[in-house]
């Protein structure tokens, strides 16, 4: 006797994420976590982003002094984390600096970030408050850039002279 699996047309599957057994009803609808939810705890002013790069100067120099000698100690064979470390840290130390940078700038906006204070209108207009705008992007990305080469400089002429 040979069982024939019944198929299912298409239509009638439900849609499920393929790590949710089929036992299991989706949790997708069901979770408090949404993009809107999202938006609402990463609603920063770019003004705020600049402090924040401002503020986590020396936090992220020292980040980047400690990534540097964590290279040169991984490649002169000391094994400083086991193979986590070994693969980020020695193959891609700036993308690991680039890690620590943005997770060290986020902590410190979301430990100040005030929970009563409501967001930013939705729309921009392109009147003065647009331009305003850019200007604070522009003097971001500015700051950013700056922030990024300071410590990749620092890390990479660690790396040079100690290796």
């Amino acid at each position: 006797m040979e069982m024939r699996p019944r198929s299912v047309p298409p239509r009638d599957m439900e849609m499920r994420p393929r790590s949710v057994p089929p036992s299991q009803p989706n949790q997708a609808d069901d979770s408090s976590w949404s993009l809107e939810t999202l938006k609402q705890l990463v609603d920063f002013t770019p003004q705020e982003i600049t402090q924040a790069i401002s503020a986590t100067e020396l936090n992220r120099c020292l980040a980047s002094i400690l990534i540097a000698f964590i290279v040169v100690l991984s490649n002169w064979g000391l094994d400083v984390g086991g193979t986590i470390s070994r693969v980020l840290v020695c193959t891609r130390p700036l993308l690991f600096l680039i890690i620590t940078n943005v997770t060290i700038v986020m902590s410190l906006l979301m430990e100040n970030r005030d929970p009563n204070a409501r967001g930013r209108q939705a729309g921009i207009s392109l009147g003065s408050d647009g331009l305003g705008l850019m200007l604070e992007l522009g003097m971001l990305l500015q700051k950013a850039s700056e922030a990024m080469l300071m410590d990749f400089s620092i890390c990479a002429v660690i790396m040079i002279c100690f290796l």
